[in-house]
Formats: C-alpha cells, structure tokens, sequence
C-alpha cells in the first residue's frame, strides 16, 4: 500500500469511529403544563437529575435537551410556587423522546403572623439658627457691580 492508500484508510477509520462514538446519544423533548389549568408554564427549569444537562422552557412552555448519553434518568421540572415533577426516562441512541410534564401549584402552609409597631412621637421643636455679621465682613463679600446703597 501507498502512503496516500493509507492516509485514505486512517481518515475513513477516523470519521466512523466518531460517527459511532458520536451516535451513541438521544434527546428528550415536551412542554410543561399546569396540571389544574392546562396553561404551559414558561421559564421553568427542566433537568435530568444528578447531571449537568437541563435547560429552561420557553414562553410556551417548550423545553429540548440535545445530546444525552444512553440511560436512564429522572427528568424533573421546577418552578418557584409548583411543586416539582419527577418522571422517569430511558434515553436510547439516536431517539428522540416526547415526555409531556405536569406541574401542580404548591400551598405553601404558614403560621400566625402578628405585626406590631410603636408609633413615634412627633417632633414639632424648630431650631432657628442665628448669624451675626461685621460690617466688615459685608464690604469683603464679592459684588457683581452697581452703586453700595
């Protein structure tokens, strides 16, 4: 063989070992809704749990998260005020999954809540300052012209 037959033959070996290695992942995509209304939530965070891959909704609710590697995984969705969905999904090569998400608003529980305050008692004393000038000093302030009085 040639250098060029071989050079040929590595850079056919290059490409499909990275269009093999390369493959190997899926993608899940959906919306998220309000459970009571039907409403999609927008700006919601939608994750795969213990990773690093999650992305937020769209103002429609839309989320798509590209290039997961093989497995499965438990997809969430977090809202602040909502409770957060937990589904689980099996991610294959080269399949793209549809998981619609659910969200419920939460109640949030409080106890009593007491206000209390001391009205301040309003101060009505003026101080008026007092300044005594010289003659003097008056004949040292700048003048912008004219005739003294």
């Amino acid at each position: 063989m040639t250098n060029k037959s071989l050079t040929n033959l590595g850079l056919v070996i290059f490409f499909l070992v990275c269009y093999f290695v390369g493959s190997s992942q899926g993608s899940v995509r959906g919306s998220v809704f309000d459970e009571n209304s039907g409403e999609p939530v927008g700006f919601c965070n939608v994750f795969l749990e213990n990773t690093t891959y999650g992305v937020t909704t769209t103002i429609d609710g839309f989320y798509s998260i590209n290039q997961i590697p093989s497995g499965t995984y438990n997809l969430l969705a977090t809202f602040i005020g909502y409770d957060t969905a937990r589904v689980e999904v099996l991610i294959e090569d080269n399949k793209v999954i549809t998981q619609q998400l659910f969200i419920k608003e939460s109640g949030v529980q409080i106890s009593e809540v007491s206000i209390s305050a001391e009205r301040e008692i309003a101060k009505n004393e003026v101080k008026v300052s007092e300044l005594t000038i010289s003659p003097k000093q008056i004949t040292m302030l700048p003048s912008t012209g004219g005739e003294p009085d």
